[in-house]
């Protein structure tokens, strides 16, 4: 999944601007199934689709930028 960015990081932060990141990433993977004691970046080569579906959900609610789940 790429996202095209209307400015860069670096004009980002230069905007004084609020920055929003993406929230809980871990409660998401447990709503979506992760199972106790499963390491979650598994996930990014088992079930790759709802790692996106957490991304999406995060920037459709207006984050800025999403961490990586590594």
């Amino acid at each position: 999944m790429g996202v095209k960015l209307d400015l860069s990081f670096q004009d980002l932060l230069k905007s004084n601007s609020t920055i929003l990141f993406d929230g809980g990433f871990g409660s998401e993977l447990i709503k979506r199934g992760l199972e106790p004691g499963k390491v979650p970046d598994i996930l990014n080569i088992e079930n790759p689709d709802v790692i996106t579906e957490i991304h999406k959900s995060y920037y459709d609610a207006g984050s800025d930028m999403c961490q990586t789940n590594t």
